[in-house]
Order: C-alpha cells, then structure tokens, then sequence
C-alpha cells in the first residue's frame, strides 16, 4: 500500500510539473532562425511524423556537451503538397517548394537543453537557445 501511494505521487507530481517547448522558427533558403520559445506548463507530445521521407526535416536537442537529448522530425515545411484533384482524375501529389516561411515544432522541455540540430538533405544547421531555457544542469 506504501508503495502504491509513494508511485502515485510520484506520477501525480509527473504529470504537474510536465512542460513542453513550442520553438518558432523561419527560414529563408537553406538557413534558420529561431523567432520565438515558449515553455507551457502542459505535457504535450514532441512534433514526429510516422513515416520517412528524404525531404523530412531532423532535429536534434542537445544539452552544452553536445549529447543528444531528444531527437524528433516534421514532415519539411518548406514543401507545400496539394493533394490529387478527383474531379480531373489526378493521380500523383503536386510539391511547391518555398522559399521563406516560419513553422511551429513541439517537444518536451529538458532543464539542460541548449541547442537546436536541424538535419535537412542539404545539410545541418546549430541553433543556440536563449539562456533563460537552457538551465545550467548537465546531463
């Protein structure tokens, strides 16, 4: 029974204490730019896509020592798909590739994250966080 409460607290106090990032970035071409992080007070699963594709966007979360953290990837922003139109019997996906925006990714919040990895098929690119998210705890 002691056990049971003493778990129960445990994932209560999970459960409260949970937080999540929502990172705003842009982009122009091939390079990124952190806009806006907001850390909410709600647990909400990372930003993932279930399937792979070579035009998939990767991020990497690492702490100052440079260790993975979390990794998550997003369907590429950059590529805006229409789907087939059925009134004009269409078969494939049409693809415009942008070259500006901003988009939005979630992941869970880590007391020692400091920077951001994206993985493109062009290449990576390190983004540095804000001091005041990172913390100075190291994994």
């Amino acid at each position: 029974m002691k056990k049971t409460i003493i778990m129960l607290v445990f994932l209560l106090s999970f459960t409260v204490f949970a937080k999540t990032v929502l990172l705003e970035l842009k982009y122009n071409g091939d390079k990124y730019t952190i806009i806006n992080v907001s850390v909410i007070n709600k647990d909400y699963p990372s930003s993932k896509v279930s399937f792979y594709s070579k035009d998939n966007l990767y991020f990497h979360i690492k702490n100052k020592k440079n260790k993975i953290i979390e990794k998550c990837s997003i369907a590429n922003p950059k590529i805006l798909r229409i789907p087939p139109n059925k009134n004009n019997n269409e078969k494939n996906i049409a693809a415009i590739s942008l070259k500006k925006g901003s988009f939005i990714i979630r992941f869970k919040y880590h007391k020692n994250m400091k920077k951001l990895k994206i993985i493109d098929k062009n290449g990576s690119q390190t983004l540095i966080f804000d001091e005041n998210i990172g913390g100075s705890d190291e994994n």
